[in-house]
């Protein structure tokens, strides 16, 4: 009995002085491989690991290196708040505050019982004489006076303490679960562990991830953008990374990066069973708005890059974010122009387009936009690959202004001879400069394509001459303007149709 005590109490002796080496972390976009080295001293035969509880046990492995392994069980475990660093950390917060809030009640009520104290004493006094009944209400009113300012800022200092438990307690609620205070402990029963030696042990965690974001910078001066790009890490695997060597991986290739779609405005007979008046053309649509380092190495694989931070880093198993800069990089312009889809939208955006270089394509992800300094907004980018050519929204300029006029709208005229309807829509748009340069805007607007051959839709002016004029009903002009410049734009455009039917305008 004795010498298996001696023996607990050595394991356990043994156990406190293994030092950890190193944690190595391989994080994906959802999950992570946690690998971690300990130091093992000479002689010792038994070894316990602990690890997170919502780790596949399938995924632990271990390497041992001057020693052998002979077998590995696992058992599960409750910690207490002591052992688990984050909750202890936050009710040890909550009860110093609490203790903080309690003695600032204790001088509020003892504020309170000197004023007491102090309107009996008065109550006694007797007053001979007006001199004398002035200076003791000059002494009332001060006391009052100091009184309430000092109930004032107690009260004042007890609602902010509460305000600081409240958060404080509202944090505890998503750190302290039943995971996060259980956890897997492997045990290992080691041979030939003369001399000592290192362990390897790694395990996959799917309480873990990472997401990019970016800030994009245009340097309109410069005819460049400045790109830098973070990872943001987070894990709940409920164990601390301290001063852990990160990887990103799966950084693979993403998707294209587009402009709001085109739409069409499309003109069709309206069916009989469908008509209970007069149809009118519907020209409202939804506004289509236009969306608005550290040192590290990169490491091509088949899938995508990996990027290792050459840094250590803690994150803490609260799921709060860390961010980390990976890459900073100044990519020139190849083209910039605002563009204005007036049919949908008469506010004028500020676009550019770039060839991405860059180690590595962008995955999808928040992106603060910025023109010099200035914060602009925040978007998504849908992903970008490398090499590739992109447009990039820097959000609307008011300085550019759009007026869209409807000058002749669903006037219908009826034909003799071939017993037709006629329909006639006329537009105008006036664009002002109001910036102090020179720009080239992109100017879209739309006229009809009919889905019946019965239905024909005839251009009838357009001025200026369009720069283009596609199948799909899309007229747009790229215009010059100067600073101050003012220009004018006009097209109209009828729609001939059996007589005997009716029409509707619809997008698509």
């Amino acid at each position: 009995m004795i010498r298996a005590l001696l023996v607990l109490v050595l394991s356990l002796w043994v156990f406190t002085n293994i030092s950890l080496a190193s944690m190595k972390i391989e994080i994906y976009p959802q999950g992570a491989i946690i690998k971690e080295e300990m130091n093992v001293p000479p002689k010792v035969s038994e070894l316990k690991i602990e690890i997170p509880y919502n780790v596949s046990l399938e995924s632990f492995k271990v390497i041992p290196e001057g020693f052998s392994v002979d077998s590995l069980s696992f058992t599960n475990i409750y910690l207490s708040d002591d052992e688990v660093p984050a909750i202890k950390e936050i009710k040890d917060k909550i009860r110093e505050l609490e203790e903080e809030k309690g003695k600032a009640l204790s001088k509020r009520k003892g504020a309170e019982l000197s004023f007491e104290l102090l309107k009996i004493m008065l109550s006694k006094v007797q007053m001979d004489s007006p001199s004398d009944a002035h200076a003791w209400m000059s002494l009332i009113e001060d006391r009052t006076t100091r009184y309430l300012n000092e109930v004032e800022g107690i009260d004042k200092k007890v609602k902010e303490i509460d305000l600081k438990i409240n958060l404080l307690k509202e944090k505890l609620k998503d750190i302290d679960t039943p995971d996060s205070r259980r956890r897997i402990v492997a045990f290992l029963k080691l041979s030939g562990n003369d001399r000592g030696g290192k362990l390897t042990y790694s395990y996959y965690s799917s309480q873990a991830g990472w997401a990019p974001s970016y800030r994009f910078a245009l340097k309109p001066a410069d005819k460049k953008v400045d790109i830098e790009v973070y990872a943001n890490i987070w894990q709940r695997t409920g164990k601390d990374w301290t001063e852990s060597e990160v990887t990103l991986s799966s950084i693979r290739e993403g998707l294209s990066l587009v402009p709001p779609k085109e739409q069409n405005l499309i003109v069709d007979i309206v069916k009989k069973e469908s008509v209970k008046k007069p149809a009118m053309m519907k020209m409202m649509a939804p506004t289509a708005a236009l969306p608005q380092e550290e040192k590290v190495a990169f490491k091509e694989e088949e899938l995508g890059v990996k990027v290792s931070i050459n840094q250590v880093i803690s994150v803490p198993s609260t799921g709060e974010r860390k961010r980390v800069l990976i890459w900073r990089g100044s990519i020139p312009i190849r083209e910039s122009f605002y563009l204005c889809r007036s049919y949908l939208d008469t506010s004028v955006y500020r676009m550019i387009s770039l060839k991405l270089s860059s180690p590595f394509d962008f995955l999808p992800g928040q992106t603060e936009l910025f023109v010099g300094e200035t914060f602009i907004g925040g978007s998504e980018i849908e992903g970008m690959s490398r090499d590739g050519v992109y447009e990039i929204c820097f959000g609307s300029d008011e300085r550019v202004e759009v007026e869209r006029k409807t000058t002749k709208l669903g006037e219908t005229a009826k034909g003799i001879i071939d017993k037709s309807s006629v329909r006639e829509y006329a537009y105008e748009l006036k664009i002002k400069n109001l910036t102090k340069e020179g720009i080239d805007l992109l100017l879209e607007e739309v006229f009809p394509i009919s889905m019946d051959s019965r239905i024909k839709v005839e251009l009838l002016k357009v001025e200026p001459k369009e720069k283009e004029k596609t199948e799909t009903g899309h007229l747009k002009w790229r215009l010059k303007l100067d600073a101050g410049e003012e220009r004018k734009i006009i097209f109209s455009y009828r729609i001939i149709y059996p007589q005997e039917e009716d029409i509707e305008l619809s997008w698509r």
